[in-house]
């Protein structure tokens, strides 16, 4: 992983922290790396839900390593760790999502063409206060060097969408001015709202 990456997790982390995320769901989680930092970040007996396509475009062959990743977080950390293998876009990925929220936060991190991060915004972020989406900064000149091949990048145009009318409370976190990737927290209810 690469420092900038590190750095916007740390920031993340950081947040959950100070939000007193203790109920979190992953949509795309890869190789473990953002829920394992999330996990950290939360108090013992906090609820983790972690939906991935394992051998997916966007995730690669990464069943085995989540689930060491679910027994490292159940054994570190204490909290409960539920783990579903499918599309993030299926009815059961949904129910499954339905079954054990609702959320404090949703990190959104799985397909990121624009068609499938708006139906796991749709689908999700009913389900929690905060939604984090990550790659917000990756645009068709401009990806993540993780990514191989012609992977369509809409986190970014959806994004622009979400904060465009400045309707939402919203922040974001990036290493640096020129990242290619980026996380943005959009606040589905805050004071502001109330």
């Amino acid at each position: 992983m690469n420092s900038h990456h590190e750095k916007e997790l740390e920031l993340l982390a950081d947040f959950i922290r100070d939000e007193k995320v203790t109920r979190y769901l992953e949509i795309g989680a890869r190789n473990g790396i953002s829920v394992t930092s999330a996990a950290k970040a939360m108090p013992p007996n906090s609820v983790i839900t972690i939906i991935d396509l394992a051998d997916g475009p966007w995730g690669g062959k990464t069943e085995h390593n989540l689930r060491q990743v679910r027994a490292d977080i159940r054994y570190l950390f204490e909290h409960q760790v539920n783990l579903l293998f499918a599309d993030s876009t299926s009815e059961r990925a949904i129910g499954f999502a339905k079954e054990y929220g609702p959320y404090d936060l949703v990190y959104i991190d799985a397909d990121h063409r624009y068609e499938s991060v708006m139906n796991d915004w749709k689908n999700y972020g009913p389900m929690c206060r905060i939604v984090a989406f990550d790659d917000i900064c990756a645009t068709p000149d401009k990806k993540p060097q993780i990514c191989e091949g012609d992977l369509e990048f809409g986190v970014y145009k959806l994004w622009d969408e979400l904060i465009g009318d400045g309707k939402l409370v919203h922040a974001h976190f990036k290493a640096t001015e020129d990242t290619e990737q980026g996380i943005g927290i959009v606040f589905r209810k805050h004071p502001l709202y109330e």
